[in-house]
């Protein structure tokens, strides 16, 4: 349906971004024209998406065309921080770059950044180089290869959706193969500081995309924007009580005869604990069609 599109738009609007740091800069590829080539080439041949593949690409537009992925993708860059470094390469900043725990704030001089490789029990963690945070430089040439090479793996899995049946189970997929390939890919490095992945950005946009898709008609928008804002987004948060003696109920009676298994029905417990939070939030989406 026509939100599933938008959706799928919104969470592919910034793929260019992508594609613009696998390769050398060419004159009239940006980053929206390369995402349009993209999305067109590798989703346009995806069995479900054939018939919609322009509609998507038109909602993916954020730059010139007012969309609901494009007010999303303004509320969304908000959240970014302004520095002169024109540098659009660089590699992902740590977030705990700009965190201390001093009394009173100071920028600390240790660097630590992502390396550009997709999610896997070797790269959770961030790098350390031993520079100054202003004097902190990267090898470009080193930076495309590596896009490169991780954007061929992207697409590969890419081809494995083709003839996917359920449009939920494809959208589902896409959503964690980019966080699985984008996680540690740059957002925003251009009069930005570097230190939004890209995966974070384009899921922000796509929610308040979908947020936006639910409460504003298509004939609403132009009014919408030239108008100062007066709806809101609401947060849902919900809690469950008595977790900590539901996982340890009886633990100090097993702990005095045998002790065998208890670690597993720790986990158990602790796993159920986790799937039930899994199943409120998904009965909330599924009811409010988000």
């Amino acid at each position: 349906n026509i939100r599933e599109i938008i959706y799928l738009g919104a969470l592919l609007h910034d793929i260019g971004k992508f594609v613009f740091r696998s390769q050398e800069y060419k004159e009239g590829e940006g980053h929206e024209v390369l995402g349009e080539q993209f999305i067109r080439e590798h989703f346009g041949k995806i069995d479900i998406l054939k018939d919609h593949i322009e509609d998507i690409i038109n909602e993916s537009k954020h730059h010139k065309t007012q969309t609901h992925t494009a007010i999303a993708d303004r509320i969304a860059s908000a959240e970014r921080e302004d520095e002169n470094n024109k540098d659009a390469r660089r590699p992902l900043l740590s977030v705990l770059n700009s965190i201390s725990l001093a009394d009173e704030y100071k920028q600390n001089n240790e660097v630590w950044y992502f390396e550009t490789k997709k999610i896997e029990t070797k790269s959770v963690f961030p790098t350390k180089v031993n520079e100054n945070f202003d004097k902190f430089n990267f090898d470009e040439t080193k930076s495309i290869s590596e896009h490169k090479t991780l954007l061929k793996e992207f697409v590969k899995e890419i081809e494995k959706l083709r003839k996917t049946k359920s449009i939920e189970t494809l959208y589902t997929s896409v959503y964690y193969l980019l966080y699985k390939y984008t996680t540690r890919v740059l957002s925003a490095g251009y009069y930005s500081v570097p230190d939004i992945s890209l995966f974070d950005h384009n899921r922000a946009v796509a929610g308040l995309t979908n947020c936006l898709t639910f409460t504003i008609k298509q004939s609403e928008l132009n009014n919408y924007v030239s108008s100062t804002p007066n709806k809101e987004f609401l947060y849902i948060k919900g809690d469950l009580k008595g977790i900590q003696k539901f996982i340890y109920y009886n633990v100090g009676m097993e702990q005095a005869g045998s002790t065998k298994g208890l670690s597993k029905r720790l986990r158990g417990r602790s796993f159920m604990i986790s799937l039930l939070t899994e199943l409120f939030a998904n009965i909330f989406l599924e009811k409010l069609e988000l």
